[in-house]
């Protein structure tokens, strides 16, 4: 349970999720009694020390009981949610409502300080005050985006270019004319082959030693 897969994943914390509706009665109780016992004991702890029988600072004993409770609802309340919404509303067509959850997504990672969140940071702030600045001078995309925003996701450009890969010639890629008659041809190209219900290309694999093969398609 390391690395899972996305799907199970996905259901896993769908689980959490439908199962919190049973477990946020017992968790706020316990965050309410945990954090009565925290302020107790700081304030004997101050009392104490006003007349001196200790000197010096005291481990609260309850206080990482209260963060770690206080973290897990956090991340039933909010971040579950979060990643959960925006994942479903990327395939509606209410990109207001996509807008809001976005802004929520964006909170996230800036809550975040682990090393792989801060890329996302940087461009999804950047993606921010473009949506921003494009809304205020009432641009064509904005239009573009309440129509149809799926198409702008990141899952549409690895098809879109998967595709591109596929119909492209090896000769012709260092091409730009070329690949952009290919590119202009990708939506057709997919479409066909989604009506021809043919199999998907075989991955590639290269064989490093004895022990390690590298899947391709993977870079």
């Amino acid at each position: 349970m390391q690395r899972p897969r996305l799907a199970h994943s996905s259901v896993f914390f769908t689980w959490l999720r439908l199962a919190y509706t049973d477990l946020q009665p017992i968790l706020s109780q316990a965050l309410v009694s945990i954090q009565k016992d925290m302020f107790a004991f700081e304030l004997q702890h101050t009392r104490n020390i006003r007349d001196g029988k200790v000197r010096g600072k005291k481990f609260n004993p309850f206080r990482a009981h209260w963060l770690h409770l206080l973290n897990l609802q956090t991340l039933f309340e909010f971040c579950i949610p979060v990643v959960q919404d925006y994942g479903c509303l990327l395939k509606t067509n209410d990109f207001p409502l996509l807008k809001a959850s976005f802004h929520k997504l964006l909170l996230l990672f800036l809550l975040c300080r682990s090393r792989g969140s801060l890329d996302y940071q940087r461009t999804m702030l950047v993606f921010a005050i473009l949506l921003q600045y494009w809304e205020a001078h009432n641009l064509p995309v904005c239009q573009l985006l309440s129509q149809n925003h799926t198409s702008f996701s990141e899952e549409s450009g690895e098809i879109a270019l998967s595709v591109l890969a596929r119909a492209t010639p090896a000769s012709c890629r260092a091409d730009l004319e070329q690949v952009q008659d290919h590119w202009q041809m990708v939506r057709l190209n997919f479409e066909f082959h989604a009506s021809s219900n043919s199999e998907p290309p075989a991955k590639k694999r290269r064989l490093l030693s004895k022990f390690f093969v590298i899947d391709c398609d993977c870079f």
